[in-house]
């Protein structure tokens, strides 16, 4: 599957489970919040974005994890993360996904960052269990010349592994807006 495929059907499953989804974002679809001598990453999609004018964007991210708690510990059991979770508190977006099945590891790193610094949780879609492989050995790696605890905040998985997540907790929502 071509990575545009992955990512119209990760956006279609993201908006069924009502979450307001951004695709390809760059610094001019940010306006006014985003200083203009940022470079921000454009991620292929991007979730609930905290760009708004107010001051509550920590209240908001407490909000997100609190009101997906569900999801995320399912997300979490089924990927790949270096170290103890934290999550990145100085994000744009409540989550930042990247997928990738084809590039090089220059491409695999930039990826990694890209997601790190962006998302609160950041999440690399590999297409197939030799790409995901890929990446776990660039994380660990990163980790592992890293000085800080950049990139804890990174989770990967395969695309059919989120896939299954999403649609049975689409299923769940539904059930529990029935009764």
């Amino acid at each position: 599957m071509k990575a545009i495929q992955i990512q119209e059907t990760l956006f279609e499953l993201l908006e069924k489970n009502n979450f307001d989804v951004k695709k390809e974002w760059s610094e001019k679809d940010f306006g006014e919040f985003i200083d203009s001598d940022f470079i921000v990453p454009r991620i292929d999609i991007g979730v609930n974005p905290f760009i708004d004018s107010s001051k509550n964007k920590l209240e908001k991210q407490k909000e997100f994890l609190k009101n997906n708690k569900e999801l995320i510990t399912k997300i979490l059991e089924k990927s790949h993360t270096i170290g103890k979770f934290t999550e990145n508190k100085d994000s744009i977006y409540s989550i930042s996904f990247e997928i990738e099945n084809t590039g090089s590891r220059k491409d695999m790193l930039g990826a990694i960052f890209n997601v790190s610094m962006t998302g609160l949780i950041g999440i690399i879609v590999a297409n197939n269990e030799k790409k995901k492989d890929e990446f776990i050995k660039i994380l660990n790696y990163v980790d592992f010349v890293s000085s800080n605890k950049f990139f804890r905040n990174v989770l990967i998985i395969e695309f059919k592994e989120l896939v299954k997540i999403l649609e049975e907790n689409k299923k769940i929502k539904s059930l529990k807006s029935f009764f």
